[in-house]
């Protein structure tokens, strides 16, 4: 929604009209307990001096507050910016009290510039929501706005629900969900505190076997794959678009199943790619009666969308080294490259579930370096009693040369999931398995699936199909266990939706 300035001024002037708070009526931001996003409220910046001399009792803060159009648990905060002041922060609550607020993490702001729009994340949804607004400058406050109200949309009709049912305390951070509906016509970019409490969403109209990943870039800015949109939406906190993503180097243009934003602006993605009907040959006795099959691509975008390296799974691998055929759009996906690991932008672990393989890339030489699992290995697996994975849907490299993957186990009889870490010796081409986590009982997740180690040493894990997100420790023991009522493709970890000034 936009405003025109003098509708803006018109309204600023009466959310002006009250008289300034009191200092004493400012809530403390260094309180303990105060985590509106899930997070702690940031040290002020390194450059405050905190001997300097307060400016005295903070002024009032000039703003209007709207609800999210499109997003029942925001608002949007038009705020007239002061002449000193380096970042915003707000709280809120719901209902009209703000005595047990949550404060949000501040956010750096340019002053001079004019009304800029704040939105405010982590809302109470569907109903009246107390708000007040900070303005400062270093560590401290200059000027505060009254106590405002703003009353939210209701959820959509269903909206996923994540309901915590084991939390021992010691998980923190905030959770993005890639939720879909069982029917998977339509599915949702959500972001949920430690509590349950949805932060952010991004409703994705279509979906299809294709699915779709949820990330975060270093700048705060939010990133989801919409085959509506024919790729890859990245989004500001306020939910609006700053550019599409596309893969001008896959002929059948970019696929959503994971992808990674750079720190300098590039992207690492996923492509399609129809491969030429030789491809047919290569497995005859499976293919033969099929129109064609598709392959995978691994494209380095630069900060402006062009492609600087792209190399295709085809050649270096065929259809006869799948293990399974799925035909989609009419195609056979042979290989389905579904998780990247990033060990530099041009160094990359890549996980192929058809494949039951994961290989080292090296983009700049368009070479594959090793092939790890299926009828490629060159590894020998070493302390694994399942000799290997199968059908994995994520992949994380950690220190040491270690490789973390949510093992589907597609290949097992009986079937079932688990988590699995090896040590990898490049030299003695062996893979020792140092530590796995199953269910109890066990669970089988047939497509999807997430894992990821956090700071802490505990790991988080996403069974998708059954909807369930457990954070375990080395030893296997559950500190943190929600259920979602739609399954998912995967779950993130973030350290908090507002990254730290």
């Amino acid at each position: 929604m936009k405003l025109s300035f003098p509708t803006l001024c018109l309204l600023l002037a009466l959310a002006c009209s009250g008289a300034p708070p009191d200092l004493a009526d400012v809530p403390d931001t260094d309180a303990p307990g105060s985590d509106a996003a899930d997070v702690r409220v940031p040290d002020a910046p390194a450059d405050a001096d905190p001997d300097d001399t307060p400016p005295g009792p903070p002024g009032v803060l000039s703003l209007v507050l709207i609800p999210h159009p499109a997003m029942a648990v925001a608002a949007l905060a038009h705020v007239v910016v002061p002449p000193d002041a380096t970042h915003l922060s707000y709280a809120h609550a719901a209902g009209d009290e703000l005595s047990d607020a949550d404060e949000a993490p501040r956010v750096p702001v340019q002053a001079g510039t004019g009304p800029i729009t704040l939105p405010l994340l982590g809302l109470a949804p569907g109903t009246a929501n107390a708000v007040r607004v900070t303005a400062w400058s270093g560590s401290h406050r200059i000027a505060v706005s009254g106590e405002l109200s703003v009353t939210t949309l209701p959820l959509p009709d269903g909206f996923p629900v994540v309901a915590v049912t084991t939390d021992d305390g010691s998980f923190q951070g905030t959770l993005l969900v890639s939720a879909v509906t069982k029917d998977r016509t339509a599915g949702w970019a959500a972001a949920f505190d430690r509590d349950g409490r949805p932060l952010w969403y991004h409703a994705i109209p279509r979906f299809d076997e294709r699915a779709g990943d949820f990330q975060q870039g270093a700048d705060g800015h939010l990133f989801v794959f919409s085959r509506q949109a024919r790729g890859i939406e990245e989004l500001r906190q306020d939910g609006e678009r700053v550019r599409l993503w596309t893969d001008p180097g896959a002929s059948l243009g970019l696929d959503g199943h994971d992808y990674h934003p750079l720190p300098d602006g590039r992207l690492l993605a996923i492509g399609r790619e129809r491969l030429p009907d030789e491809a047919l040959l290569a497995d005859p006795e499976h293919l033969s009666d099929h129109e064609g099959v598709v392959g995978s691509t691994l494209d380095l975008l630069d900060a402006a969308g062009a492609v600087q390296l792209h190399v295709s799974a085809w050649p270096s691998f065929t259809p006869a080294d799948s293990q399974v055929h799925v035909v989609i759009d009419g195609l056979v996906d042979f290989d389905h490259l579904n998780a990247l690991a990033a060990l530099s932008p041009t160094d990359v672990l890549a996980s192929f579930a058809f494949l039951d393989s994961v290989a080292r890339i090296d983009l700049a030489a368009g070479e594959v370096r090793w092939v790890l699992g299926g009828d490629r290995n060159e590894f020998r697996f070493v302390d694994d009693p399942e000799a290997g994975f199968s059908g994995q849907h994520s992949l994380q490299a950690l220190p040491g040369g270690d490789v973390l993957l949510f093992d589907n186990g597609l290949e097992r009889s009986p079937a079932y999931s688990r988590v699995v870490q090896y040590h990898l010796d490049e030299d003695t081409r062996t893979a020792t398995r140092v530590w796995q986590y199953r269910a109890t009982p066990d669970v089988f997740v047939r497509i999807g699936g997430a894992v990821q180690r956090l700071d802490d040493g505990t790991t988080l894990v996403g069974w998708s199909l059954p909807g369930r997100i457990e954070v375990v420790t080395p030893e296997g023991a559950p500190t943190f266990v929600a259920t979602t009522s739609l399954p998912f493709y995967r779950v993130r970890w973030v350290a908090s939706l507002i990254p730290a000034p």
